[in-house]
């Protein structure tokens, strides 16, 4: 009988340490998995936190722009025109170097998620859903559209049919409690236990 005891007590003994082993091995692969996660999550901070930059600076980007369209060609102080375009252009290449593009969009076909229509212009059927001009410029970091451009687009209104709709006369009933009339409810309007939807 004592020698059954410690045979199972050195079977015991030999299996402990495969057991802290396999613990040890868990722990480690869980440790592994938390690096990878806290990895993947500060560079969606990162990534988060450059895009709330590029969104404030996309409006100094359509300044330059505004800025650069207006400028008279036979305009005297060239030099500070130059330097103007100079600071624009090494602003969008710092910005293309961090993964910002523009969205192209003249004369391309409408797509709702690179592009927002403000309004519609008249044009062909042949025509209809291409951008005919841009209001706002659009712009992507890396494969992310962060700001869609504001477009109009083309529509061919002629094929449409014109309907005219007219608003109905609304018939009112008087609601009555106690003999007199407190709400007005529209005929249409369902009675539910003594109120109406």
């Amino acid at each position: 009988m004592l020698e059954e005891k410690q045979i199972v007590l050195d079977e015991e003994e030999r299996n402990e340490p495969q057991e802290y082993l396999a613990h040890i091995s868990s722990l480690q692969a869980d440790f592994t998995n938390y690096k990878r996660r806290v990895e993947r999550e500060h560079g969606e901070i990162v990534e988060m936190a450059n895009d709330k930059l590029l969104l404030k600076l996309l409006p100094v980007l359509d300044d330059f722009d505004r800025a650069l369209e207006n400028v008279a060609s036979d305009s005297e102080n060239k030099d500070w025109v130059n330097g103007v375009e100079l600071v624009d252009h090494r602003l969008r290449s710092i910005l293309e170097n961090e993964g910002l593009s523009q969205i192209e969009a003249m004369g391309h076909e409408f797509d709702p998620q690179k592009h927002e229509a403000v309004f519609t212009v008249e044009g062909t059927a042949d025509e209809q859903g291409k951008i005919s001009s841009v209001v706002r410029k659009g712009y992507r970091l890396h494969d992310k559209v962060i700001r869609p451009a504001q477009v109009s687009v083309l529509k061919d209104i002629k094929s449409e049919p014109q309907s005219i709709t007219r608003p109905t006369a609304r018939r009112t009933v008087p609601i009555t409690r106690g003999g007199d009339a407190r709400w007005i409810r529209p005929s249409s309007a369902r009675n539910v236990r003594g109120m109406f939807l």
